[in-house]
C-alpha cells in the first residue's frame, strides 16, 4: 500500500512546480520534466522498487492452513474468504513478532521505548 504524504500541496510561483512545504522528504522530481510528481515517492515508485512479495508463512503452516480452510468451506467464495481472514491474522500475528523483537533489540541495548 502507498503511503500517504500529509503534507498540504502549495504553489511555488517562482518556478511553476509544486512542492510539499514543510516536507522533510522533499525531493527533485521535476529533474525529467513532468515524468514524476512529489507524490511519486511514496505512491508508485514506493510500490514498484521499494516493496516486495514474500511468503507469510512456510511450506508446512501454509499447507496446514489450507487443509484446515478448505475442510471447514462449502463453497469456493467461503473458501476464499477464510483464506483472506486466515491471511490477515498471519500478517497481524508477524507485525506483533516484529513490533516485540523490535522492543526486545532496544531494551537489549539500553534504551527504552
Amino acid at each position: 500500500m502507498p503511503w500517504h504524504c500529509p503534507f498540504p500541496k502549495t504553489y511555488d510561483g517562482l518556478d511553476g512546480r509544486y512542492y510539499y512545504h514543510e516536507d522533510p522528504y522533499k525531493w527533485p522530481y521535476f529533474k525529467f520534466g513532468e515524468a514524476l510528481k512529489p507524490e511519486d515517492i511514496f505512491g508508485h515508485l514506493h510500490e514498484r522498487f521499494n516493496t516486495a512479495p514474500i511468503a507469510i508463512m512456510d511450506k508446512v503452516a501454509w499447507h496446514a492452513d489450507v487443509v484446515d480452510l478448505i475442510t471447514m468451506s462449502k463453497t469456493l467464495d467461503e473458501f476464499y474468504a477464510r483464506l483472506e481472514e486466515r491471511k490477515m491474522l498471519r500478517l497481524d500475528e508477524l507485525k506483533s513478532a516484529i513490533a516485540s523483537a523490535d522492543v526486545l533489540d532496544s531494551l537489549s541495548k539500553g534504551n527504552s521505548k
